[in-house]
């Protein structure tokens, strides 16, 4: 009798598993994307938080999505020290593909504003992923030279802004003040709340 109660305590077990394996693998392709790559795990989920409250932003994604091109986005501080994000002006090749990288730096800001700003970025990605004479890193600083304005050259960068980009950002803001906010959206800003020491 007492094998076969621990048997059947394995099977619940066994079952159990096998359950919370498949809503997991659920919940990490619900968050998957084919273009955009994020491996830090919060701006991985302002990344979905983005795609799930502003449709501009799932645009964005779908627009890269249905290009060749890869986005690799990741933390840290851009050339220009100013900018809290930045798409940087070199093209690379990752497994047959073209990418370009974003930085971004999330530190004391709220997660709507980051994410508006990878947005701004995403957008700057794009431009390069639809401008079919872009290449390599030359071509990609000469398109930005043509569709945008210098704000910063300096020795160790040149800046440049796009109407577009800016606009994006703008909305993308906008929506996300109108959409609801999610459970992980409250739960990066607590985390952003934390990290900052003039919250208590």
């Amino acid at each position: 009798m007492r094998r076969r109660i621990d048997r059947l305590a394995c099977l619940v077990a066994l079952v159990a598993f096998v359950g919370a394996t498949n809503l997991l693998a659920q919940s990490d392709s619900s968050h998957s994307f084919k273009s955009v790559k994020v491996s830090q795990a919060l701006l991985r989920q302002l990344l979905a938080e983005g795609f799930a409250r502003s449709k501009t932003f799932r645009r964005l994604v779908d627009g890269l999505d249905a290009s060749d091109w890869l986005v690799f986005v990741q933390p840290g501080p851009c050339p220009e020290k100013a900018a809290v994000a930045c798409l940087l002006h070199t093209v690379a090749e990752f497994e047959g593909s073209p990418y370009v990288r974003v930085l971004v730096n999330f530190n004391h800001r709220h997660p709507d504003n980051v994410i508006a700003t990878l947005a701004h970025e995403l957008q700057h990605a794009l431009e390069v992923a639809q401008d079919p004479n872009v290449k390599d890193t030359a071509t990609m600083r000469a398109l930005f030279e043509r569709i945008g304005t210098v704000r910063v050259r300096s020795g160790s960068a040149t800046t440049y802004e796009t109407d577009g980009a800016r606009r994006i950002g703008e909305q993308v803001l906008r929506e996300l003040g109108a959409a609801p906010k999610t459970r992980g959206d409250k739960l990066a800003a607590k985390r952003e709340d934390r990290s900052d020491p003039s919250n208590p």
